[in-house]
């Protein structure tokens, strides 16, 4: 079943579902009854591409939850950010021999000869929380939320909150294609409404916090015209808020951006300078990855590259000082409670 996403909202928040197999047997008795067996026994490779990062934490996580309620192994390397580790980390899974492995974000060009080994060694790879361009096809499977969109939902807030005319700074991170789509959708709704981006830094993904904020008190003491910050990932949103109330500026400029994690909503509940974060149910990506390498390996099914449409959807949301929510999180759907139903449909024995 493909789930079809929400249109026409403007800040669209997409319906979760799932399509759940069920497998039966006929016991004796001729009654109908569910024959479960363990999953098959594996090791997953796990490069996640910023360990700093709270979203990639949280995909990191999610990722072991489900592996753990399916009695597999997790190996992890984290690549700081920084590509040349991405590239070794998953050439040292291929010389491990491990059945699978699973990245957050790693684009292909970055770890090109390392995932075409993986490849020829047909050790199946699975990249979650960002699509990046993959001609070679050699990823199964890209599984992320909709970043155009999340773009889109945060800039439109911005301009709907600054007004047209309105001047802001902003923090981009083009190497990362999730984040170059955030950015490139913002920067089509600023000129579409207005908005003027005065003055930009690409982030050192390896000393991210200091340098948001370093870059973010400088783009805003040349530009003290500036009523907004536009930051692009989850960790510059708590530095722009810190380098604005050391300006003493927190009542003029307003700080809008990405991901509901511990970090972020707790600034929000602050108040100003916070103003707005776009979010996604990014949970959902590690429990469909995790159930695509179910299939393939105890069920002998190819991995579905459009598994985040034929599985469950990934829902948006857009938070505000209006609706920020309590706990760590924006409160989706536990994924577990979709997942592990639909394993044990299809004949698996799993922990809850």
């Amino acid at each position: 079943m493909r789930t079809l996403q929400a249109r026409g909202l403007r800040y669209p928040i997409l319906a979760a579902a799932a399509t759940v197999a069920v497998v039966v047997a006929t016991g004796a008795s001729g009654a109908p009854r569910t024959q479960l067996a363990p999953p098959p026994k594996i090791t997953v490779g796990f490069l996640n591409i910023l360990g700093a990062s709270p979203a990639a934490q949280r995909l990191e996580a999610q990722f072991r939850r489900a592996a753990s309620a399916l009695g597999w192994k997790v190996n992890v390397v984290d690549a700081q950010g920084d590509p040349a580790k991405m590239a070794s980390g998953i050439q040292s899974f291929v010389t491990q021999k491990v059945d699978a492995i699973v990245t957050i974000a790693v684009a292909p060009s970055a770890a090109q000869q390392a995932l075409a080994a993986a490849k020829k060694a047909k050790i199946p790879a699975i990249t979650i929380g960002s699509p990046n361009p993959d001609p070679q096809h050699l990823y199964a499977a890209e599984i992320s939320p909709n970043d155009s969109a999340l773009g889109a939902i945060t800039a439109q807030y911005l301009c709907d909150t600054l007004g047209r005319g309105a001047k802001v700074v902003a923090q981009f991170f083009p190497p990362l294609d999730a984040l170059a789509r955030r950015d490139a959708v913002a920067k089509a709704v600023f000129a579409h409404c207005g908005v003027t981006v005065v003055a930009s830094h690409q982030v050192d993904f390896a000393n991210g916090v200091q340098d948001a904020t370093k870059s973010t008190l400088d783009m805003l003491r040349a530009h003290p015209e500036a009523t907004g910050v536009f930051a692009d990932q989850d960790f510059e949103f708590a530095a722009a808020d810190n380098a604005i109330k050391q300006l003493g500026r927190t009542n003029k400029v307003k700080v809008f951006g990405f991901l509901a994690g511990a970090e972020t909503l707790a600034e929000m509940r602050k108040g100003a300078p916070a103003a707005g974060l776009s979010d996604a149910a990014y949970n959902n990506c590690s429990w469909i990855a995790a159930d695509q390498l179910l299939q393939y390996f105890g069920k002998k099914k190819p991995i579905d590259p459009n598994a985040q449409y034929d599985v469950v959807s990934i829902p948006t949301a857009l938070i505000t000082p209006a609706n920020i929510p309590k706990g760590d999180e924006y409160p989706y759907p536990d994924p577990a409670k979709t997942f592990l139903p639909r394993w044990r449909a299809l004949g698996f024995t799993v922990k809850s």
